[in-house]
């Protein structure tokens, strides 16, 4: 954690005040945060913090639905359950993460989806396409209230008719991850939301229930990424081979150290 000694624009997105200072706590009493009569209340909320990571809280999920049998078919968003479901009137996905225009995926990659020279359409553009078609031209999407047992009880959503609404879905009608992975038509397809959710596998490493194969898999995924699963390692809820993530950790370390300005 960082305090600024001056109050001004700290954004980052100019140059920094004269007087500018910072110091970092550490919880080892390492850092060089000297508590006074501005600091103090900072440190003791830094004292007292829970453990990390924080339990989960956001259980209203929207899902995008396929065309076939109006299921789960993508995650949209998330929000807390007493927070009231916006009304839509289009859903369109575009990734639960930034738009990310470096994903690669090998699947496509090794069928020559990217040659040199052809003005290649992004991964994850073509992602975004395969989802639209299945989910039909008039897209359909759900609000769902997920339950400790990961069943999900419908709510409000776009396009749905009277017999989806207030409808019990049982957990596995919920794509573990992002996407659904199992059950395309085109079997490529399929590959191509397994590469999705490898590239992100810092990130969907901090959700709390996977199951321990899929944790094991991400873990092995997260090795082409270690800066980002560096950044994530304290709110990792549980990890499964802990030699592993400990040697990409260790690589993402070494590779700060070569690259301090990076």
């Amino acid at each position: 954690a960082a305090w600024p000694a001056w109050e001004g624009d700290t954004s980052g997105t100019g140059p920094r005040p004269r007087g500018f200072a910072a110091a970092t706590w550490r919880a080892d009493g390492g850092g060089s945060m000297i508590e006074t009569g501005h600091t103090a209340a900072l440190v003791q909320a830094l004292e007292q913090s829970p453990p990390l990571p924080f339990p989960a809280r956001d259980r209203l999920e929207l899902w995008l639905l396929d065309a076939r049998q109006a299921m789960p078919l993508a995650l949209l968003d998330t929000t807390l359950p007493h927070m009231p479901a916006p009304n839509m009137k289009e859903v369109d996905w575009q990734g639960r993460f930034p738009p990310d225009p470096d994903f690669v995926a090998p699947s496509l990659r090794l069928a020559g989806a990217r040659e040199s020279g052809h003005s290649p359409v992004a991964h994850g553009e073509i992602l975004r396409r395969m989802l639209q078609v299945e989910a039909g031209s008039l897209a359909r999407a759900q609000w769902f209230l997920r339950q400790a047992d990961g069943s999900g009880e419908g709510r409000a959503g776009c396009r749905l008719g009277p017999d989806l609404r207030h409808r019990h879905l049982p957990a596995t009608a919920f794509p573990e991850l992002l996407i659904r992975e199992r059950g395309w038509r085109d079997g490529p397809a399929g590959q191509l939301v397994r590469d999705y959710h490898d590239w992100y596998a810092p990130d969907l490493l901090t959700h709390a229930r996977l199951r321990p194969e899929t944790r094991r898999r991400l873990e092995r995924a997260a090795r082409c990424r270690p800066g980002r699963l560096y950044a994530l390692r304290r709110v990792l809820p549980a990890v499964i081979d802990r030699e592993l993530v400990r040697t990409v950790l260790v690589e993402a370390v070494i590779r700060q150290s070569a690259s301090p300005g990076a």
